[in-house]
């Protein structure tokens, strides 16, 4: 893990604290499934459009619905690779 996987690992795991409404959700980690988090297709579509936004970059919505984008991790992996191909 670099520096740089660290620095977008906690600009996501902040964002998700901000974005979920469960006070009892105070230990987020990259492991967390979306749905332990309450949110529906609808919500993580939300979810979506706001990391677009934060990292300007454009994920894909069958991507972000796919059954390989559940966890906080699996968000992270995909945002690293596509600001990286951004950057490209």
């Amino acid at each position: 893990m670099t520096i740089v996987d660290t620095n977008y690992e906690q600009r996501i795991l902040a964002y998700t604290k901000g974005k979920t409404q469960f006070t009892f959700f105070n230990e987020i980690s990259l492991s967390t499934q979306l749905d332990e988090l309450g949110f529906d297709s609808l919500s993580i579509v939300d979810f979506v459009i706001g990391l677009e936004e934060e990292f300007g970059i454009r994920i894909p919505d069958n991507t972000a619905l796919s059954d390989n984008v559940r966890t906080i991790q699996n968000l992270c992996d995909l945002v690293v690779e596509l600001d990286c191909q951004k950057a490209e």
